[in-house]
């Protein structure tokens, strides 16, 4: 390819902006609700000097196939001992896991003769859409270990390396760091003879092959797939690892449309906005996607099949186009892994079409590249970021709040590493329930049955419950039995403690008799006064509490104190504010009648949205199109909006009941 002016420079610069995009998003989404499971069992571990069993980190029996195991119990202890701090975690852990893994893929690729340049044109998708895989997670390793496999065959392949007989080392190491998921590398490998096999009798179909041709290359690919097969066994929980793989993928499979492409890919609806994990990544993967079958298909179409014959070894990467399909979480593995078939294949139809992309076409597609990617390094995607609820775990240590303790799934893995080595009850995402169960339990009902919620409670002896508000109903259940009484609550989670399990005092001085969370209002409008009473009290023992202020602000709009209401606001940092206190803003500024200024707060509301909390906001925005401006136009296009996303047949039944208040119809 002729050199173009400047061609370098436009290199550095698009590996520069994708690294410095990772950099910014991996930074500031470094921990996970899983992230703290993991470093709750390597915590253990290190304290304990042994593997934790079900048995040791919970007080739920379950079937065998349903009992947790430590399965990356390696990763975990790496995790934990290379965590002092998420600083630390950051520049010696993550990110040298993370270059390791563009070291390997420059490896493999240059075993292909892929020129620099196009090394790094091809890393682009790589490093935009696999950024959210890189945190304290045992994820991380799986990349740089499949890697290695993939590049001790290429290498064995291309004839540089005698032998293979040392994949079953890297399978140990799989069984051990990340032995939930063995089934991918030996799938992999199972492939890898498949096409080797296919290969020959494609080559060899109207000749006989002279002893030993390939007869010796199958038989020690076979031989290596057995002996890493049966090593995985080499692990502390031996065959138990395959059987907890097929658990998970029951599991999964039973929530295709939480944890499936497939599934993410129907949550964009009309919310397909940079700040949504399951908008940004899975969109981005499925360009990829399309982009890699169709130029594979053109390839072989062009060349009648040749491109098969000369590069074969590349195909079962193909495997892993397609797991993401399955598990959404692995959207990373499949870039990773595939790049290599990604890169041949640019490199092919550019050796095809050479004299075209020379000159300034190249200069002009470089150009067009930099700006989405200094887009995402000034916007990079939100993602999930997950806090903590570390008060809670304080109040369950201070009080002494008895056990045994049942944790929401987002919430188990910090209860997990703040309580060890005290037992806490494991969730869903844990396995502790079988499919059917978890359906049921997060599901989209307000509140859980009273059959349900008395088996959970009563079979397991539960005296303590930390739960997440917008995960099923057990919270609104909560709030509203008589036997169970809230203690704390914020943003990160609500903690409930069974009356009779108490001493009288703890209830005197911390109960909040008042909160009800099955009112949007979070209060009954009768007992006004008494849960503003009991919200002062509380802001005043917790001043940092921001949605406690929210709520309190909510309360003195609903009694006209407008101006309390916003000085309550004004007591949470500017920076801090987010969707909800700005959508309270607006509907106290909405309430005063400042329909301008209320525009703006919601405005600014849907710049720090989420899927749920957008579409919430749009709703709100009608109404106050409808209500302040008397603009019935733009009102039902937000009322319409609203009612494209994806509500429940009871939130869709009050818009409707709104919208015929306002004489609007739906159609």
């Amino acid at each position: 390819m002729k050199r173009i002016p400047g061609e370098k420079f436009l290199l550095i610069l698009i590996l520069f902006l994708c690294l410095f995009y990772n950099f910014r998003y991996i930074s500031s989404h470094l921990i996970s609700a899983d992230s703290w499971t993991h470093l709750g069992i390597g915590k253990y571990i290190v304290e304990n000097k042994s593997i934790p069993t079900h048995k040791d980190i919970s007080y739920k029996k379950v079937d065998l196939s349903l009992e947790f195991i430590s399965h990356s119990w390696l990763s975990d202890v790496i995790l934990y001992l290379g965590t002092i701090n998420q600083t630390v975690g950051l520049f010696f852990l993550v990110f040298p896991t993370f270059f390791l893994s563009l070291f390997l893929l420059h490896q493999i690729l240059n075993l292909y003769r892929i020129s620099v340049k196009l090394q790094v044109l091809s890393l682009v998708p790589v490093l935009v859409i696999g950024t959210n895989y890189w945190k304290i997670h045992p994820f991380i390793f799986m990349i740089p270990l499949l890697l290695s496999i993939i590049l001790v065959y290429f290498l064995w392949k291309k004839g540089e390396i005698k032998t293979i007989w040392f994949l079953p080392l890297l399978t140990i190491l799989w069984a051990n760091m990340a032995g939930g998921f063995i089934v991918i590398p030996l799938f992999f490998l199972f492939l890898i003879i498949l096409i080797e096999l296919g290969h020959f009798l494609i080559i060899n179909f109207f000749s006989r092959p002279k002893e030993g041709k390939w007869t010796r290359p199958i038989k020690s690919l076979v031989i290596s797939f057995l002996i890493a097969s049966f090593s995985t066994l080499i692990n502390p929980f031996g065959i138990r690892i395959w059987i907890y793989t097929f658990t998970v993928l029951a599991i999964v499979q039973a929530n295709r449309q939480i944890v499936s492409l497939p599934g993410a890919l129907i949550s964009l609806n009309q919310n397909f906005t940079r700040n949504i994990y399951s908008s940004f990544f899975p969109a981005a993967f499925l360009a990829y996607f399309i982009l890699l079958l169709f130029l594979l298909g053109l390839t072989i179409v062009k060349e009648k099949g040749q491109f098969i014959l000369k590069h074969y070894p590349v195909l079962p990467l193909l495997f892993f186009l397609f797991i993401p399909i399955v598990w959404v979480k692995f959207i990373p593995l499949g870039v990773f892994a595939t790049l290599p078939i990604f890169s041949v294949l640019i490199t092919n139809i550019i050796e095809k079409m050479g004299v075209v992309l020379r000159g300034r076409i190249v200069k002009s597609f470089y150009l067009i590249l930099v700006f989405p990617l200094l887009y995402l390094c000034f916007f990079p995607p939100q993602g999930s970021i997950f806090h903590p609820p570390q008060k809670q775990m304080d109040m369950i240590t201070e009080l002494n709040l008895p056990s045994n303790h049942f944790t929401t799934f987002d919430l188990t893995g910090y209860a997990l590493y703040s309580l060890t080595p005290q037992k806490v009850i494991l969730d869903a995402q844990d396995d502790l329930f079988d499919e059917n169960i978890l359906i049921n339990f997060y599901s989209w009902p307000l509140t859980v049955s009273e059959k349900f919620f008395n088996n959970l409670v009563g079979g397991n002896y539960i005296n303590t419950m930390l739960v997440n508000k917008n995960i099923g109903g057990l919270a609104n259940t909560l709030s509203q039995h008589p036997d169970w009484a809230l203690l704390y609550f914020d943003t990160n989670g609500f903690l409930f403690v069974k009356k009779d399990a108490v001493a009288r005092k703890i209830l005197e001085e911390d109960e909040l008799r008042f909160i009800n969370l099955t009112r949007n209002l979070g209060f009954n409008p009768g007992e006004i006064a008494s849960a503003t009473a009991e919200l002062e009290k509380f802001t005043a023992k917790y001043p940092q509490n921001k949605m406690a202020l929210g709520q309190l602000a909510s309360l003195y709009r609903f009694n006209k104190d407008f101006s309390k209401a916003e000085n309550t606001l004004r007591k949470i940092p500017l920076n801090e504010w987010d969707y909800a206190v700005y959508t309270e803003d607006g509907r106290i500024k909405a309430a005063e009648g400042l329909c301008k200024s209320a525009e703006e707060s919601f405005i600014k509301a849907l710049k720090d949205r989420s899927e749920q909390n957008y579409s919430r906001t749009v709703l709100e925005l009608a109404i106050l199109y409808v209500g302040c401006f008397g603009d019935r136009q733009k009102a039902k296009h937000y009322f319409l909006r609203y009612n494209s996303f994806l509500i429940t047949p009871v939130e869709r039944e009050k818009l409707r009941q709104i919208m015929k208040n306002f004489n609007i119809s739906l159609e």
